[in-house]
């Protein structure tokens, strides 16, 4: 456990439409996410609270920007570029209470674990579309068995040696043949993704501020200086601040949302981004059914009703936000339920220190269901280093009854390495009764870039500790290492097909792959001889 810094101790411990809930996040991301971007330079209402929150976001980001410049350049440049990657995994645990739980099996597994390490080793070509992926377990330095990955634009390969010495091979747009030749459902997955055009389909930080600064636009275009008020000197929580109040009809409201989901159904660097990732996970569907269903939640923002408007309230430290309070009551024309809404932020800095809160919830008329949100983040720079603390929860009440699920971390970034440690809650009436564990834990990492090298570390520690009503208290710790070494080269040594041996499985009769099977078979009953007869038996570990 020399990697692990001190480690807290953690405490053990229905309704509305889901579109409304979307419509939701998009009002709040439109009322809090607007900025100027340096294109008004008067001092109206509306152009002070919009430059107020763009320096409010942007010194927030300086602090964080400075300690991980070098992740980003690390991770932006594994989706433009080729490389080569080997990485290490080792374990370890241990039990500090209830062993007596485990009986004679415990040492036999902590054995079986030390001694265990999974080497990988991972090669993409974003240009050729090109993969390659293998894994060795291995016990006390020998392999207990491995497996490698092969994919290129056209088709994908899998070998498993230890059971047979060839690349079992699928073409890409045959997979939901594939299934359906042996008696499964397709279910949406007609092809195999590829994984290299998955990795260099995702967003850069600077791509992601394009699209921000795009919506903005578009937002800004919609609002009038008139939705906006001033109030100078306005006492609140004990200061006197710059009040500044946006107030929007329900019309105004819904026109908004409509502005916005209609740029969004339009928006093809997000299908992209929704197309990649459903064709990762071979999702049922495509882009043009998430389109309609936009399109279908376009026209359902006619039947929002929103008797109060949508109000805004900021609360101005010179160029900084300091409040902001936004309210609105929710329903639907075919709902007799309704839900009040209130988000609630608070950002102050002094010197190399800030404080962040945000906090949300929604509260049915019926009074059941309350849900909130609460996230708080204070950070101070000492030197080259960001110590960030962050509190965050989920709560729920039901009939009377408050669950909350929640963490806190503490965390240390400096330069390209972090150490960050937590705990998790879970407390309340839905973990009543049950065995609910105390988790703590720590996580640590490390990066170096240098050139076309780089190096990372992740060491990952979780302690545990629950009472079991038949066995009494039982804890102990788990910790992970992952090492990884990196080179950017465009010469990888991937598999040529054509030239090694090969079974097309959407080409190979019945017979042959019985045959295949059988060996496979004979392979499995000799591994399993081989290893155990090498090992002197369980008793070995």
């Amino acid at each position: 456990m020399s990697n692990q810094r001190n480690k807290g101790t953690a405490k053990g411990r229905g309704g509305m439409k889901n579109w409304i809930f979307i419509v939701v996040t998009v009002i709040i991301v439109a009322g809090i996410g607007a900025t100027a971007f340096g294109v008004m330079k008067d001092k109206d209402p509306m152009a002070r609270y919009l430059t107020s929150e763009q320096n409010t976001i942007e010194k927030q980001m300086t602090f964080l920007e400075s300690q991980s410049e070098q992740m980003e350049e690390l991770e932006e440049k594994m989706t433009e570029s080729a490389y080569h990657s080997s990485s290490t995994v080792t374990a370890d645990f241990n039990v500090e209470e209830g062993a007596q739980s485990f009986g004679t099996m415990l040492p036999m597994i902590k054995g079986m674990v030390s001694s265990a390490k999974l080497e990988t080793e991972h090669m993409m070509d974003p240009g050729s579309k090109e993969t390659f992926m293998a894994l060795d377990l291995l016990f006390q330095g020998q392999s207990l068995g491995n497996a490698e990955f092969y994919q290129n634009e056209s088709q994908a390969a899998l070998k498993v040696p230890f059971l047979y010495e060839d690349y079992f091979t699928l073409p890409n747009d045959q997979l939901g043949e594939f299934l359906r030749k042996h008696g499964e459902e397709a279910a949406g997955m007609e092809e195999l993704p590829n994984l290299a055009e998955y990795q260099s389909a995702t967003l850069t930080t600077d791509e992601l501020d394009e699209i921000a600064k795009d919506y903005t636009t578009t937002l800004l275009k919609e609002l009038d200086k008139d939705q906006f008020e001033m109030e100078n000197g306005v006492r609140y929580e004990n200061e006197k601040y710059d009040k500044v109040t946006l107030n929007l009809s329900e019309q105004e409201s819904k026109d908004l949302i409509k502005v916005l989901l209609n740029k969004l159904k339009d928006d093809e660097r997000i299908w992209n981004l929704v197309d990649a990732q459903m064709k990762l996970n071979m999702a049922a569907g495509d882009v043009e059914d998430g389109k309609s269903a936009v399109e279908d939640l376009e026209k359902e923002v006619d039947n929002i009703q929103m008797p109060d408007g949508f109000k805004l309230e900021a609360y101005l430290d010179g160029d900084l936000v300091a409040y902001r309070d936004i309210n609105f009551t929710l329903s639907h024309a075919e709902a007799e339920e309704s839900a009040a809404i209130s988000f609630h932020t608070n950002y102050e800095e002094k010197d190399e220190a800030y404080t962040s809160k945000v906090a949300m919830e929604v509260v049915p008329s019926s009074e059941d269901g309350i849900f909130s949100f609460r996230l708080d983040e204070n950070g101070e720079k000492s030197g080259e280093a960001l110590h960030v603390d962050h509190d965050i929860s989920f709560s729920m009440e039901e009939e009377g009854q408050p669950s909350t699920i929640g963490v806190t971390l503490s965390s240390v970034l400096e330069g390209a390495s972090s150490e960050t440690t937590f705990d998790i809650i879970m407390e309340g009436a839905a973990f009543a009764g049950g065995l609910v564990p105390e988790l703590s834990g720590y996580i640590n990492t490390t990066a170096e870039l240098d050139g076309e090298k780089a190096n990372q570390n992740l060491d990952v520690g979780i302690d545990f500790a629950m009472e079991d009503p038949m066995t009494g208290p039982v804890s102990g710790m788990v910790e992970f290492n992952i090492t990884t070494d990196t080179e950017f080269t465009d010469t990888l040594d991937f598999p040529d097909l054509a030239e090694t041996g090969t079974v097309n499985v959407m080409e190979t009769s019945d017979q042959e792959m019985e045959s295949i099977m059988q060996e496979i078979e004979m392979n499995l009953q000799k591994y399993y001889m081989d290893m155990f007869g090498n090992f002197g038996g369980l008793g070995a570990f």
